[in-house]
């Protein structure tokens, strides 16, 4: 059954595609980013007021003891209160430590609570108590237990929210590019309804130009004949194209040991016509014993569509070199060239890049889906105003 084929959609689509998902994706990580940090550090402001309302309890016991030895004018030294909870320390109205268990020597007044190169310190201003200017600093070290369960949450839930956005992003891919998929069902439907009706006319305009002598006839008429071959030439190569498209991969799956070059020459012979129609000069340089395991009408389909290529964008009164030796095939062309972006897409399904030219811009897409199902590589060589050179490598295949 004839198809929308996902791989061709993903081919022609791709950087579409590939430009959607990095941006989505870099959308789910700051918000990934952005929901991590606002938990951790509600975590750990909720850890942080947890031991602030500890110590602001355990200060309530403390605080008289501090007042009792500042009373003693005498032996402060030996007798500062210990805090059997925590490490304390004194500090003055600039910050400077006056007495006490902790090293540091110095600390902002204006702060109440941090977590500091893993401890947390509490900031207590001494002056509502009666005692001054002063500052009484709790210590206590932080066990890490609540970056642990929260690190822990975070891989939990990140995983969790994570999931949630990827399978968002894919249905709303889905839902993106189903109208793309619907327009190129419709168009490989309408191609395929067209293939069919092209058929019988075809035969019979080729038929009919087949039955007439045409060197019986005055040269104008003559004229008018070979220009109505060559017409329905272009339109058979269209016809080719169309049916390989819909049937071809299917009606000729068979291998077999083909000369490529008895063929590229009877391909040659077939494009005479528009060689002349359009005055190109062309080069043949293909070396027997060229033997290649391949469909022959695969072969011819990918053959005729790099010379059609290379006609169609050549300039009148051109040139066409088209060289074959036993590690590739390649076909040069002296017209208009592309850019890097044409080079990029021209083997997508339904591009064409010049709306002089007829066509439906599927030519480099066979050539393409041939070439890998055989292995060969593709090379495309072109620089704007000096033509182009497509090369289809299968010697090291």
């Amino acid at each position: 059954m004839f198809h929308t084929s996902d791989s061709v959609i993903s081919f022609a689509n791709r950087h579409t595609l590939r430009s959607f998902f990095l941006l989505y994706g870099v959308m789910a990580l700051l918000i990934l980013s952005l929901v991590g940090t606002l938990y951790y550090g509600a975590q750990k402001e909720q850890m942080l007021s947890a031991h602030r309302l500890a110590m602001q309890l355990q200060s309530e016991s403390y605080i008289p003891l501090l007042r009792g030895w500042l009373s003693q004018e005498s032996g402060r030294l030996k007798t500062f209160p210990i805090d059997l909870a925590y490490r304390t320390a004194f500090y003055d109205a600039m910050g400077l430590r006056v007495e006490g268990q902790l090293e540091r020597s110095f600390f902002n007044p204006k702060r109440v609570i941090e977590l500091q190169e893993g401890y947390i310190h509490f900031y207590i201003a001494l002056a509502s108590y009666g005692v001054g200017e002063f500052y009484l600093v709790f210590e206590t070290p932080d066990d890490g237990l609540w970056r642990t369960q929260a690190l822990s949450s975070m891989a939990l839930y990140g995983g969790l929210l994570g999931l949630l956005l990827a399978l968002s992003g894919f249905a709303l891919s889905r839902l993106i590019f189903a109208p793309m998929r619907q327009a190129m069902a419709l168009l490989d439907r309408f191609i395929k309804d067209t293939t069919h009706e092209l058929g019988t006319p075809l035969q019979n305009i080729s038929g009919t130009i087949e039955l007439i002598d045409l060197g019986q006839l005055e040269p104008p008429l003559r004229k008018r004949l070979e220009r109505i071959a060559l017409a329905a030439q272009t339109i058979a190569a269209i016809y080719d194209d169309l049916i390989y498209l819909t049937l071809g991969r299917d009606l000729h799956p068979q291998k077999e040991s083909v000369d490529a070059a008895r063929i590229l020459r009877e391909r040659c012979d077939y494009f005479k016509q528009r060689f002349e129609h359009k005055g190109l000069h062309v080069s043949l340089e293909a070396k027997g014993g060229v033997v290649l395991e391949v469909n022959a009408h695969k072969l011819r389909r990918l053959i005729d569509n790099l010379i059609s290529n290379a006609v169609k964008y050549n300039r009148k009164g051109g040139s066409i070199t088209l060289t074959l030796d036993a590690k590739a095939l390649h076909v040069s062309d002296s017209g208009e060239g592309m850019s890097r972006e044409t080079r990029q897409r021209i083997f997508e399904r339904y591009a064409r890049f010049s709306e002089r030219e007829g066509g439906f811009g599927i030519g480099l897409d066979i050539v393409r889906g041939i070439a890998s199902e055989y292995g060969w590589a593709i090379e495309v060589q072109s620089q704007l105003g000096e033509g182009s050179t497509i090369s289809v490598l299968w010697g090291a295949h």
